[in-house]
């Protein structure tokens, strides 16, 4: 680990023959390998999470007063799923677009993630009536 720079050192110097950018390339490399398990790990907290709810909702089918409920759910589950289908293959290339297109001089579709969450927020909230 480098130490702290005295005054007039330099704290990572590069040397000719670019053994400090191969350096620098490994330290990126180990970044990206460090967002895909981060990215891996929220993605399993997720469908945790999603399990739970499911065995939640399994529950209610044991509760007499909760049996409209979970019958209800049970029954348009299909449709639900079929919305966020047709959903995504409507909306996400939209939001790709806007992204690819603006992104470099809107800030608000500066990353792919920033346009997801500003053309559907802006979609949810124009249409809704508010």
């Amino acid at each position: 680990m480098p130490t702290d720079p005295v005054e007039g050192e330099i704290r990572w110097p590069l040397t000719d023959d670019n053994t400090g950018l191969a350096k620098f390339s490994r330290v990126l490399s180990s970044f990206s390998k460090l967002s895909d398990i981060y990215s891996a790990f929220w993605c399993f907290q997720m469908l945790a999470g999603l399990l739970m709810i499911l065995v939640m909702i399994d529950s209610m089918d044991f509760q007499k007063r909760l049996g409209a409920v979970y019958e209800t759910i049970w029954r348009v589950r299909y449709d639900v799923v079929l919305f966020a289908v047709v959903y995504n293959v409507l909306f996400d290339p939209a939001s790709m677009i806007f992204h690819v297109t603006l992104g470099p001089f809107y800030g608000k579709a500066g990353s792919l993630a920033d346009s997801f969450y500003y053309t559907n927020h802006e979609r949810c909230v124009r249409y809704s009536g508010n």
